[in-house]
This record gives C-alpha cells, sequence and structure tokens, in this order.
C-alpha cells in the first residue's frame, strides 16, 4: 500500500540489516549532520550534536569497562538525554536497559536486579534515586558531570548484528516483570519494514509519547534517527495535553504515534473539523483499535491521513501490519490486525500445536529468524514459548498467547488473549503480577483481576478481591496501596469486593461469572444516586456523564470509584473551565472528588480562601502530623505523590501560598509568611514535636517557621528540606552552567507564553498580557522575599534530624 512522504523516500535495503545500529545511525550523521535529530522542551540536537554526545558517552563507558558485553541500566526520564545515553551504550558494545524512573522503587530494584548490572547511567535530578537503587555497589555515572575533554569522535568498534542490543522488561506471568533480550539485527530488520510500510523520509517529524522503557518508543526512536528524520519526546505525564494540538502544530508533526486510547482522550478537547494538515500517518499501536478511531483521525487531523496499526509484541517487533487510507472500507467495530510483512510469518494453531483452517480461531504463533534470542536470565521459560521450528534450522516460532482468526483473504483479526495478559492504554500486562501485589495487602484474601470494556469502550482493569473476616477495606485504601508499588496503567480503575469468588466445579475461579461491576458498585453502595439540586451541580453533572459516557451519575459519586484517571480529570477540568471560567487545579479532585464538592468549590466567593493556608493532603492516619510548604509558586500538588508513598497511617498538611494569590495582602518578608505558618500549625496542633518540610523556595520558609517553633519553645523532630538552597548558591555554579541554565529558562518561557498567546481568540490577548504583567509583578514581589531573607542561626539544635 502507497502512503506518501513529504520528501524523498529512501528504501530500507535488506542489506542494511547486517551491521550494527550504530553503524547505521552514523551513516544517517553522514548523510544529514545539519539536520535536526532531536528536540525537546530544553534540548535541541542536530544529528552531528547527538552523534557527539553519544560518542562522548561512549568513550566515558569504554574507558570504564572495556570491551565487556553486558547490560546497562538507563534510569533518565523521556528526552534527549535518554537517547544520547541509549545511542552510547550501543556504540561501546554493550546493551542498554532503560528504567522508567517514574515506576515504583521495589519494581525498578528488581529489574536492576533481575539485569545483573554493574553500571547505571542516570542525571542529576534521578541522582539520588539511583544511589538508593544501587544496592548491590552499582558504578552510578552523571552524565552531566561527566569530563568536559572526552573525545567526540566515533569509537569505530566492530560490532555483530548477533551482538545485543537491548533488555527490556514486560510485566511477566510469575508476578515479576521478565526481560526481552533483543540483538542489532532483529532491530533493524523490524525498523526495515516499518520504514518501507510508512514511507519514513529525512523530511519526518515523529512524536515520541512513549516511555523509554516500553517497545512503543523503539519504534519511534529508530524509526527516526536510523533514517535522517527528527523525533520530538514529550512526557505526556508531566506536561499533559493542555497546549498539546498547539505543540503538533508548532512543530510540524507528519508522524503522529500513541496508543488509541491517548489520541481519544487529545481529540475529545478538540473543536469540529481537520486542524493538522502537516499530520500525513497516525499510527496507532500497542492495544486494539476501533473503526471509531478512524472517523476520529479524519474528522479531527485530516481527510487525507492514513493510518497504520497492526500487530507487534517485544519479542516479535511488528508481524503484521493494516494500512487504512481514506479509501479503506472497515466492516465491523474493531480494526482488524492486517496483512503478513516480510519474513514473519503468522501461524494459528490449535491445542495440540496443529494449524486451523481458515475462518477458525487459533494461538497467533509467529515463525521467523529475526525474533528475540529469549528471555534475559529465563531459559525456562524461554524454551516454553520460543519452540524450534522442524522445517528450518534458522527459524523458530514464538507463541504469543494471543488469539486470531485469518479470513480468506488472509485478514488477521484478533480474538483476545490465550492466558491472562492484557493490554491497557498500550502496555502489555500480565495480570498476575497485579493480583501478587493485591493479595500483600493485610485485608485482602482473595483477588482476580480482568480487563472489561469501561463504559467509553476502552479496556480497562478491574480488581474483583474478598476481603478477610472482620476486615473491611475500601476501594480507595486499595488504589492508594496499589500505586506505591506499580505503574499507573497496571492500576485497577474499577475495585469490586465479593463475598466469594465464582468457581467452576473443578475448584478454579470462573472469571467468566463475575458479575459486571458498574451494576454491583451502585447495587452495593450505601448511598443511592443523588441528583442534582441546582443548576452548577446539574452543569457538572452533564460534563461528567459526557466524559465518562456512565449515566446516571449522582454529585456524591466518587470520581476514581468511576475508574477516572488523570487523562479523563484533565478533560473534565478544561470544560469546567471552559463553561464556569474558573481554574481549578488537579489536586480538587483528591481533596473533594465529587460533583457536590467540586460544585461546593466554584460557589465559593473566594476560590483561593476556600483553598487556604493548611490543606489536608492525606489527614488520615496515628503518626505526627508532616507539614510541607510549598515551592515559589504556591503550589502544593507536588505533595500527593509523596504523601500517597508515605503510607496511610502518616498523616500529611500543604500549606498554601499566602499573598501570591493577588488577593489577600502581599507579606513582605519570608519571616512574615512563617509567622503566619506557624499560627495556622499552632491553631491546628498547638504543641510539638513538629515534622517541618519545604520544597524549593518553600525550603527556606520552613526553616524559618522551625526557627520561629524553636523561639517558642516548641520541639521541631524533623525538618526536611527538598531540593532547596541558600541564598546566593548559583555562584558556586560554573559560568557555563550557570548561562545555560538561564537561556534555557528563558527560552523556555517565551516559547510557553507565545504558545498560549496564540491559543487565545484575537479579542482577548490583551486581557491575557495584562494577565500575564500581573502575575509578573507578584513574581517579582516574591523573588524579592527570597533573595532578602538570610538564614539566622536557632542558637541550638531544632531538634532531632535535619534533612
Amino acid at each position: 500500500m502507497f502512503l506518501h512522504s513529504p520528501g524523498a523516500f529512501i528504501e530500507f535495503e535488506r542489506a542494511e540489516i547486517e551491521q550494527s545500529i550504530s553503524d547505521r545511525f552514523e551513516k544517517q550523521v553522514e548523510r544529514f549532520p545539519d539536520s535536526l535529530a532531536i528536540k525537546t522542551r530544553n534540548h535541541r540536537f542536530t544529528y552531528r550534536e547527538l552523534n557527539q554526545e553519544a560518542n562522548r558517552i561512549a568513550r566515558a563507558l569504554f574507558a570504564m569497562h572495556g570491551r565487556t558485553e553486558e547490560p546497562v541500566v538507563l534510569l533518565l526520564e523521556q528526552g534527549a538525554p535518554l537517547l544520547a545515553a541509549l545511542l552510547g551504550v550501543l556504540k561501546s558494545g554493550k546493551a542498554y536497559v532503560p528504567i522508567d524512573p517514574a515506576y515504583p522503587e521495589a519494581r525498578n530494584r528488581y529489574i536492576l536486579k533481575d539485569s545483573q548490572s554493574s553500571l547505571i547511567l542516570t542525571n542529576k535530578r534521578n541522582l539520588d534515586l539511583a544511589h538508593t537503587l544501587a544496592v548491590d555497589k552499582q558504578t552510578v555515572l552523571n552524565l552531566e558531570d561527566m569530563p568536559e575533554d572526552v573525545p567526540e569522535i566515533n569509537l569505530k568498534l566492530p560490532i555483530s548484528p548477533d551482538h545485543l542490543a537491548y533488555i527490556i522488561y514486560t510485566s511477566g506471568s510469575t508476578g515479576k516483570p521478565k526481560g526481552v533480550m533483543q540483538n542489532h539485527r532483529n532491530v533493524l530488520h523490524n525498523c526495515m519494514r516499518r520504514t518501507n510500510a510508512q514511507r519514513l523520509a529525512a523530511s519526518d517529524r515523529l512524536t515520541l509519547l512513549y516511555s523509554g522503557s516500553v517497545m512503543g518508543s523503539v519504534y519511534g526512536i529508530f524509526g527516526a534517527l536510523l533514517n535522517g528524520a527528527s523525533i520530538f519526546p514529550r512526557d505526556l505525564r508531566e506536561e499533559g495535553l493542555s497546549n498539546f494540538d498547539q505543540w503538533l502544530l508548532a512543530e510540524e508533526i507528519t508522524v503522529y504515534h500513541s496508543v488509541a486510547s491517548v489520541f481519544r482522550h487529545f481529540v475529545a478537547g478538540l473543536k469540529d473539523g481537520p486542524g493538522f494538515p502537516e499530520i500525513r500517518l497516525v499510527i496507532f499501536g500497542g492495544e486494539r483499535v476501533l473503526t471509531s478511531d478512524i472517523h476520529l483521525v479524519r474528522k479531527h487531523i485530516s481527510p487525507n491521513c492514513a493510518l497504520f496499526t497492526g500487530l507487534g509484541s517485544t519479542e516479535t517487533g511488528t508481524v503484521r501490519q493494516m494500512v487504512v487510507t481514506p479509501e479503506t472500507v472497515i466492516p465491523g467495530k474493531v480494526v482488524p490486525l492486517g496483512y503478513s510483512v516480510d519474513e514473519m510469518e503468522v501461524l494459528l494453531l490449535d491445542e495440540s500445536g496443529c494449524a486451523v483452517a481458515l475462518n477458525q480461531i487459533g494461538e497467533i504463533a509467529v515463525r521467523s529468524r529475526y525474533l528475540s534470542p529469549g528471555y534475559w536470565q529465563k531459559p525456562e521459560l524461554t524454551r516454553q514459548v520460543f519452540l524450534q521450528d522442524g522445517e528450518s534450522a534458522e527459524e523458530r516460532v514464538y507463541l504469543t498467547g494471543d488469539l486470531g482468526c485469518m479470513d480468506s483473504d488472509r485478514l488477521l483479526v484478533h480474538c483476545g488473549r490465550k492466558d491472562f495478559q492484557v493490554k491497557i492504554r498500550g502496555f502489555r500486562i500480565d495480570i498476575s503480577e497485579i493480583e501478587t501485589s493485591l493479595l500483600e495487602h493485610p485485608a485482602v484474601q482473595e483477588v482476580v483481576v480482568v480487563a472489561r470494556d469501561n463504559p467509553r469502550g476502552e479496556q480497562s482493569l478491574v480488581a474483583y478481591f474478598v476481603p478477610k473476616p472482620s476486615i473491611a477495606r475500601e476501594a480507595r485504601e486499595l488504589r492508594i496501596f496499589l500505586d506505591r508499588r506499580l505503574p499507573a496503567h497496571m492500576v485497577p480503575e474499577r475495585f469490586v469486593a465479593l463475598d466469594a469468588l465464582p468457581r467452576t466445579p473443578n475448584g478454579k475461579v470462573e472469571r467468566s461469572a463475575l458479575p459486571a461491576p458498574d451494576t454491583l458498585e451502585r447495587a452495593g453502595s450505601t448511598e443511592s444516586c443523588v441528583s442534582a439540586r441546582d443548576e452548577t451541580e446539574e452543569m457538572l453533572v452533564a460534563i461528567w456523564e459526557d466524559k465518562f459516557k456512565v449515566h446516571p451519575i449522582g454529585i456524591r459519586d466518587d470520581f476514581f470509584s468511576l475508574g477516572g484517571h488523570s487523562l479523563l480529570a484533565a478533560q473534565i477540568f478544561r470544560k469546567i473551565e471552559e463553561q464556569f471560567g474558573s481554574k481549578l487545579p488537579l489536586s480538587t479532585l483528591l481533596q473533594t472528588p465529587t460533583i457536590e464538592g467540586i460544585a461546593r468549590v466554584l460557589q465559593e466567593q473566594d476560590l483561593n480562601s476556600s483553598l487556604s493556608t493548611l490543606v489536608p493532603i492525606q489527614p488520615h492516619g496515628t503518626k505526627p502530623a508532616f507539614y510541607l510548604i510549598h515551592g515559589i509558586g504556591g503550589n502544593i500538588l507536588n505533595f500527593f505523590d509523596l504523601a500517597n508513598r508515605l503510607g496511610p497511617d502518616q498523616p500529611v498538611y500543604g500549606l498554601q501560598s499566602q499573598g501570591l494569590d493577588g488577593k489577600k495582602p502581599v507579606l513582605a518578608r519570608v519571616e512574615d509568611m512563617a509567622a503566619v505558618y506557624v499560627e495556622e500549625i499552632r491553631r491546628f496542633q498547638p504543641v510539638g514535636p513538629y515534622y517541618i518540610g519545604g520544597m524549593s523556595f518553600g525550603g527556606r520558609v520552613a526553616y524559618e517557621i522551625a526557627r520561629q517553633l524553636h523561639a517558642q519553645g516548641q520541639l521541631v523532630a524533623l525538618l526536611a528540606l527538598l531540593d532547596s538552597y541558600p541564598r546566593g548558591y548559583a555562584r558556586l555554579l560554573r559560568r557555563r552552567e550557570k548561562t545555560l541554565a538561564r537561556v534555557r529558562f528563558i527560552l523556555g518561557k517565551g516559547k510557553s507564553h507565545w504558545e498560549a498567546l496564540s491559543a487565545v481568540p484575537t479579542g482577548q490577548r490583551w486581557d491575557y498580557l495584562a494577565t500575564k504583567l500581573h502575575t509578573l509583578q507578584r513574581r517579582i514581589k516574591s523573588k524579592l522575599w527570597q533573595n532578602a531573607y538570610h538564614l539566622q542561626s536557632a542558637n541550638a539544635r531544632l531538634g532531632n534530624k535535619i534533612l
């Protein structure tokens, strides 16, 4: 099938797979040295610059560990440093193991240990986490502290195509992640297949929305960098979907790639009509694609845009592909997995391993010589799913565990999973890992996790659990429990308590007999569906019902119990801002996750007063309260994840900004702000010991609070300073670091304001500028506080511990 390219398309020749990834990349550097390779909010590298940075890393690794063929852990968030690091690892003849810093520490610790890596590459942002994970005395290399005199020229090591390139960890059937190995030849073969099918050209500009620790990122990274194209990473967890449409337009993206569910959330906030003429191709991977998604692409992107989807896995790469052009007609509600690709034969097998007939369902198996070598340190599991092919010594057969059906045109249709692995928002998950984690909760006796369609037509996880006798636990507590152990995509949307799990006559859990969660949750609720009582609640109910695709929703229904997550929250609050003119922080849902509560907040005449000063972030527990002070912007949202990780028995309170909202009098000094906070703290807790913490500028306020409490004869048992520095610390930075930091800050702020101004209707732009000027004035005043404050001695120990 033909897809047009924005520039001259150069076919990826088959001979090109018989080399290393770094050799292919260096050819692109020679061909396009000054072309843009990667651009993020903080970095912009040409191919020459990216290659030089990768070479410095490769030479540093070679100097430390020589030519050893070993795995190297990359503990880096998505962005340019991650791409430079993985290229550097490959150039040094080693294999990279990407670890997402945002994933739970226990999971990352297991991966680090299982990979047997002796080296962690990281940056300043993740340096403390790296040292925490390095319990086996692994060497930690901070990429931002590498000597500047490391040569930038190619290392030119001879690297075989059979050499191991990476180990990517996926959810495992034993309740632990398993590492999928892949070599250079197979990566290049997969890149060749996708390049030629998608007609990727050097003029293309690709999104990178996947975490570097999943297979979806590999497609984008090498699809761009091995073809001379440009790649644009964006971390949706940090930046969200706000101004995402403006970002796509500003960067002139031509190839959009994500899971279908992320795309649905994105376009839900767009106006009608196609608005992205530069995007020629939308790629959906990792989860099933609905025919309604095709209509959304044609409606919001471009009627001439093509859609690419198919079947693939970390073990195989892409094995089937479906290119949907404007002329393609798809019957039914689900887009098929597509047609064959070169040298990746798909078989459908019955329980005995024999091929099934056309239009019959069988397990999808893949026969090829380009399959993963297997699972790292798991030879038995490798033998179970990677079978020797009796017809060819070079080929093997991989059993995917997926079920499929082939029609007479050899079109493959997905029919679910053979085992209990599922895909949620593009992530392959083995639900036994979730069940294992839930069984660690002291109140859970039995648990079963299944994937079901939610009312929005998406696959979501539902946990059915039987509590231990005489122990009652709410779903919210179980969700918090899992948040500290598993990535967000592995935390079920809904939790259903049962007296007993349904079982078959032979004693096995009968998953097909599990009740529908929506019916059970409503029936088991202690409160019936309470209808709206005024116009505000009616408008909010309409917004929630539209976004959740559930009817009816009561004003006391819990956002999270309905299956709410961050993407839905962003949509709902964007709609609230449009209809009410009030921009609420997403943290409002954590304090009041009901329509009734949000309506109360909206109806307050002084919003900042209703959220003022002492805010309960996690008010429950028997331990002494922990008080946290905000940074310069007055936002306490950053503390909610910390509160969750401290556990349900640790009360945590935030202190919100005084004098930064434009309504309260501006406090002239840090000492005055601290005095107000001391008064609030002592009104809530009259006597110590006190546990105080502060982030960034808030660290100075926290120190002053501790000093004032000590002066009042009170004991401060803990003073925790998070990312805080005393006045004048910038003078300690090297001149180059200081200059670069200032330039990045100014350019980033200018770009974000320009994008925001462009999105504002013409008639409202003067109001926007006036508001920003007012905000700037307030920030200048706040800067005066931190510049004028000098740390004062407490003349005694503040307490037991200062961190």
